[in-house]
């Protein structure tokens, strides 16, 4: 088609991120003139199904959709935000697996302590009492949030 623009793919370094506009601004390595309101998603009213928040100073592969709008599909440093990001940052499993593992070796101690003591009469639990008392003494550390999750990924 003649005069029709070409869609293409531009490698750019990021100046400046606006989060409220959901855009950022570009200089390609190739071209002299820069990007400027680069598209983090698709809808920049909204934080779309995927939004990348590229870090100033780093790469990001822009596409070139209709010789006038650019957009962020890849970046080298970024936040990633998927649905909007309202659940917060995505689970690290292996984080998430070792403080669950924590819990389950605390029953399992627990469950062997109970199974391998044996009521003595007229004691009044003194004997539980001090088969239990190690286990009882032995604190959990309370889960944070920043204990398992990605916040460069949100969801």
């Amino acid at each position: 088609m003649a005069g029709a623009q070409q869609e293409r793919i531009i490698v750019a370094r990021v100046t400046s991120v606006d989060t409220n506009n959901m855009t950022c601004d570009c200089e390609p390595l190739t071209d002299n003139a820069p990007l400027l309101g680069c598209r983090l998603s698709i809808d920049t009213a909204t934080q779309g199904a995927l939004t990348i928040v590229p870090t100033v100073g780093t790469l990001v592969l822009l596409a070139l959709a209709d010789g006038n709008t650019a957009y962020v599909v890849q970046s080298d440093s970024a936040q990633v935000i998927i649905n909007g990001g309202e659940n917060g940052g995505m689970v690290i499993v292996q984080s998430l697996v070792n403080k669950i593992n924590i819990l389950e070796q605390q029953i399992n101690t627990l469950k062997q302590q109970i199974a391998s003591w044996s009521p003595v009469s007229q004691d009044g639990g003194s004997a539980l009492k001090t088969a239990l008392t190690q286990w009882a003494t032995d604190t959990i550390s309370e889960t944070q949030v920043s204990d398992i999750e990605n916040n460069q990924v949100k969801h």
